[in-house]
């Protein structure tokens, strides 16, 4: 009797697969720096004041020549909304604010602030470096000109520069009341 449940269990765990995620829609092709198709790791529905976003974290290794490390895992999300294309983004790993040793997995997304009428949505996640393991919080903005959400490196550039414990109410307080 529990082989059959089990069975089901994995079925059912196929079927609700993220969209964006579906072997046919080409994951991969999201991250084109990922050396194999990227792992999805936790889904969520960020709540914006003018309507929802699906996000879907992910981890995959880098390919070659994309980092100087090995055995290092990179994170990413794939963002969908309703009226715009499945797009990915590489939020840690990559030179720049959020640059790891390795990606551990996805902590939590939310809301905040908008700049300039433009939403924005703080991520946080486990990361390494060589000397500690830490929570890495990151800010992805919607560009309505491009069409595209992008890394906000000076949001996310800020925040590490500030002392406190990443959550997402720290990261609320410390960007601010937007418009």
């Amino acid at each position: 009797m529990i082989r059959p449940a089990i069975q089901m269990l994995a079925l059912l765990a196929v079927l609700a697969a993220p969209p964006a995620l579906a072997p046919s829609s080409g994951s991969q092709a999201l991250f084109p720096q990922a050396a194999g198709p990227p792992v999805p790791d936790k889904s969520v529905t960020v709540i914006l004041p003018k309507g929802t976003v699906d996000l879907t974290s992910v981890r995959f290794a880098p390919a070659p020549g994309q980092s100087q490390m090995f055995n290092t895992f990179w994170c990413g999300v794939v963002i969908t909304s309703p009226g715009h294309a499945p797009q990915g983004l590489v939020v840690i790993g990559e030179p720049g604010p959020t640059e790891a040793l390795s990606c551990l997995g996805f902590q939590a997304a939310g809301p905040l602030p908008s700049m300039h009428g433009a939403p924005r949505i703080g991520l946080l996640y486990r990361a390494n470096s060589p000397n500690e393991e830490s929570v890495a919080a990151a800010v992805i903005t919607f560009d309505a000109q491009a069409g595209i959400w992008k890394n906000d490196d000076a949001a996310t550039n800020y925040l590490t520069q500030i002392a406190g414990t990443p959550s997402l109410a720290w990261m609320r307080r410390a960007l601010g009341h937007g418009d």
